[in-house]
């Protein structure tokens, strides 16, 4: 056990060492800062159970269409009812359907995401109202009931926090709602939202307008969420899910069609939530505790420096009676002592970077409003300094012990005790240049990877477009609202590129944009064989205005859509020339065509499929992400058909406000339409590659951070050589040796260490690079340019490390190094 008086004795003696302290404090600080705040996120994000009870069993349930590969297809109300009630795998399953509305009756419309779900929603995830009350059961209706929760972000910033709010009502999308509560503050909705935080819910029961009848085909429910009955496990309800799904294709054979190749999924509900992040997290964390230890190396090496001129001190203590635990327990105690500090003062930096490492990570961050200090960050911190403690303590302990008897007994610094020491020194230099390698690889590797996704053609021109996006409200009852036909749509759109091409010039409208989710449309070809269950698959849109020029995308064959592609016209495409490829490979694609192919039976009276002609073919955009080769896409008439989500591109002339113009025009055609989601379109790029960003900035600082340490590092233990070797060099000077010679010796032993260092350190970096494979484009995990780079970086800066200590070894006076040796 530790006594006080080893802690009185440490303290004095790191007062003695006001350098030493001052350097391992700030070192420390700083390694346990950064890897407190990176954990802090790690923690809320992939730690922390979801704040719901029973997290461990809830699960999302979908759907993949694998013959077309269409993943979350999503599923229907029948689909969801037979999961609840007759699958025997879940407590209750849940339907959520997150849609962008449109609140009015305020000083301005308001876009509001808002989730539609089963009335047993919030009793499923456990939560409490604020206020008022949750929906629940009682609030059953077929179709979507008249009443609503708000969240307490909306309940603050329109109704100032109003405890007044409960029965007053919102009109959304045109259709009245009663607010019956308001959610507690830190209440979440548990998937992926579409924009912002959701704001509003109501309950639905799935089989009423403004819904599609209840048939297992129609799947316009993207997702559920389920609660696994007690003991039953995540594989096994994969298991039975698949055997129950291959029931229901038995079922109902007309609305499984095989061509589609329909299967139920089944994911832990947190996994879902958190899978675009986590991988990047763990690569950040994994790099900043590689930083911490290789600061633990330079403290150890430091201790070590330190031990060799206290060596006589311990060695009398020892040939008094010092027990070597004795030794060990001071020595530990000191170093225990000095982590705590450095942890306590990390601790007040880590309220810092945590607030630098929010503003670097990406706004679409899972759960990030969770992220914040707390008791399991308390324990984290603490731990991680007490182990720092003992990973740098224990080994210049322990050699001390060994080391202090011979001392004795030889009455001479040169012992085998010392040389342990050097060689310890040593180890700890290479390990550290290892770590390095691997840090300043990843890095490099992530850099390069980056530039490379700047410099990829995506096909499209965003410089100068600013985009927007409108919703065009669909009530209850669609037939009584003023978008309901396909002409009112028309109207609109034609009606705001009239206004806009006035104010901006070139105006485009479509029905998404490239980066962003689109449809997945399947079809058939003409000449297909009629008994072929072969589909085609293609990115969908609807465009119109000036949509390909506004984005600079050039027409390669045959012309664009333009106003006499109308509903009174044959329904009429442009695609892209990676679907001319795929299915008209060697052919003019102009005039070819394709009948859509419906994922379910026809509606009563439907008829057959239209055939839709090719009429043009425009260039490559890459619509899945910079770093995927553009997929076939075609592009429909927004006049023959369009959707209520809208896309604006516009691209006005300098110093001109195209959002505020394009406020002030939808303003004039419809006052209770919001135009939402206003930006650049370089920042919609921008924010797509955040998640690439924020790895790469993190993983390089840390890795200079690296480079930087281990460079200290082979200072310190090259400048101890040479005063430990002032003798030996004043002799080879005395006899002769050149300044240049003596020079070259010094730097060779750095080089030595350097090299060794290197090499281990590149065969971990080719073992750990392949975790980056999924973040890395146009370069390879393994490519050869980039660790030689590093391996020179790294050699040419252990060189200027060494060549301070190797000078002032050049400059040794030979007759005062032999005189006070």
């Amino acid at each position: 056990m530790f006594e006080l008086r080893d802690v009185r004795m440490a303290m004095r003696r790191l007062r003695l060492a006001p350098g030493f302290t001052l350097v391992a404090l700030l070192t420390l600080a700083i390694g346990i800062a950064a890897t407190s705040a990176i954990f802090t996120v790690v923690e809320a994000v992939i730690l922390r159970p979801l704040p719901y009870p029973h997290a461990d069993r809830l699960v999302r349930i979908g759907s993949n269409l694998q013959r077309i590969n269409l993943q979350d297809a999503g599923l229907s109300a029948s689909e969801l009812m037979d999961y609840r009630d007759r699958s025997g795998l879940f407590d209750d399953v849940v339907g959520i359907w997150t849609i962008t509305a449109n609140l009015t009756g305020g000083s301005e419309p308001q876009r509001v995401e808002t989730v539609l779900a089963s009335p047993t929603y919030f009793q499923l995830l456990g939560a409490r109202p604020q206020i008022g009350r949750l929906f629940g059961p009682q609030d059953y209706t077929p179709g979507i009931s008249p009443v609503v929760v708000i969240s307490d972000g909306l309940w603050r910033r329109a109704f100032g926090a109003d405890r007044a709010v409960l029965g007053k009502t919102l009109r959304i999308d045109n259709d009245p709602y009663t607010i019956v509560g308001v959610t507690e503050p830190a209440f979440r909705h548990p998937s992926v939202t579409l924009e912002t935080e959701t704001e509003v819910w109501a309950p639905c029961g799935w089989i009423a307008s403004p819904l599609p009848p209840p048939t297992h085909s129609a799947r316009f429910l993207p997702a559920a969420i389920g609660l696994l009955k007690p003991g039953i496990g995540l594989d096994e309800a994969r298991v039975r899910m698949d055997a129950f799904g291959a029931g229901l294709r038995q079922l109902y054979p007309t609305d499984y069609p095989e061509r589609m190749g329909w299967v139920p999924t089944v994911d832990a509900l947190k996994q879902d939530l958190i899978a675009s992040a986590r991988s990047s997290l763990l690569i950040v964390m994994a790099a900043v505790v590689l930083v911490l230890l290789i600061g633990c190396a330079n403290i150890a090496n430091l201790q070590l420096a330190r031990a060799a001129t206290r060596e006589r001190d311990v060695a009398v203590r020892r040939a008094l009676g010092a027990s070597p635990a004795r030794i060990v327990r001071e020595q530990l105690v000191e170093s225990l002592l000095l982590a705590l500090a450095g942890g306590a003062l990390g601790w007040l930096l880590t309220l810092w970077l945590l607030d630098l490492v929010l503003q670097l990570a990406p706004t679409t961050l899972p759960r990030r409003t969770e992220v914040g200090l707390n008791w399991t960050v308390v324990l984290f911190s603490a731990g991680a300094s007490l182990l720092t403690g003992l990973l740098f303590g224990l080994a210049p302990a322990v050699h001390a012990a060994r080391s202090a008897i011979q001392t004795a007994l030889v009455g001479s610094g040169r012992t085998s005790g010392s040389r342990e020491r050097t060689r310890a020194r040593r180890v700890l230099i290479v390990a550290e240049f290892a770590i390095a390698v691997v840090l300043l690889v990843g890095g490099a590797l992530l850099v390069r990877s980056f530039w490379a996704l700047q410099q990829v053609n995506p096909g499209f021109d965003s410089r100068g477009v600013t985009v927007a996006r409108i919703w065009l409200p669909q009530p209850n009852d669609p037939s009584t609202g003023p978008y309901f036909t396909q002409g009112a749509r028309a109207l609109f759109c034609r009606n705001l590129l009239n206004r806009l091409r006035s104010d901006v010039g070139q105006v485009g409208i479509a029905t998404g944009l490239p980066l962003s989710t689109s449809g997945l449309s399947s079809f058939t070809v003409e000449g297909w064989p009629q008994d072929s269950t072969e589909v085609g698959t293609a990115r969908a849109w609807f465009v119109g205005g000036d949509y390909f020029s506004t984005l600079g995308v050039p027409l390669v064959r045959g012309r664009l859509l333009d106003e006499r592609d109308d509903e009174t016209h044959p329904r009429a495409i442009v695609i892209n020339q990676a679907m001319a490829r795929t299915y008209w490979p060697g052919e003019d694609p102009i005039g070819k065509r394709v009948q859509q192919v419906r994922r379910g039976p026809a509606p009563p009276n439907a008829g057959p499929a239209p055939w839709i002609t090719v009429v043009g073919v425009i260039g490559d955009m890459r619509t899945d992400g910079l770093d995927k080769p553009a997929p076939p896409q075609m592009y429909g008439s927004i006049w023959q058909i369009s959707s209520l989500g809208l896309a604006v591109t516009m691209k006005p002339p300098a110093g001109v406000n195209a959002g505020e113009l394009l406020r002030r025009d939808v303003r004039a055609i419809d006052a209770d339409l919001p135009v939402y989601a206003i930006r650049a379109f370089d920042d919609v790029i921008a924010a797509r590659n955040a998640t690439r960003r924020f790895v790469m900035v993190l993983v390089g600082l840390f890795g200079v951070a690296a480079l930087l340490l281990a460079a200290l590092g082979i200072y310190g233990v090259i400048a101890y050589a040479v005063s430990q070797r002032r003798r030996e060099l004043g002799i080879r000077i005395a006899l002769g040796a050149r300044p240049g010679e003596v020079v070259r010796l010094v730097l060779s032993d750095g080089l030595r260490l350097t090299l060794a260092g290197v090499a281990i350190g590149v065969v971990g970096a080719l073992a750990t690079s392949r975790l980056l494979a999924g973040l890395l484009v146009g370069v390879g995990s393994n490519d050869p340019m980039t660790f030689a780079a590093i391996v020179l970086v790294l050699v040419v800066v252990a060189l200027a490390a060494c060549w301070v200590p190797a000078r002032r070894a050049a400059r040794v006076d030979p007759l005062t190094a032999l005189r006070t040796d």
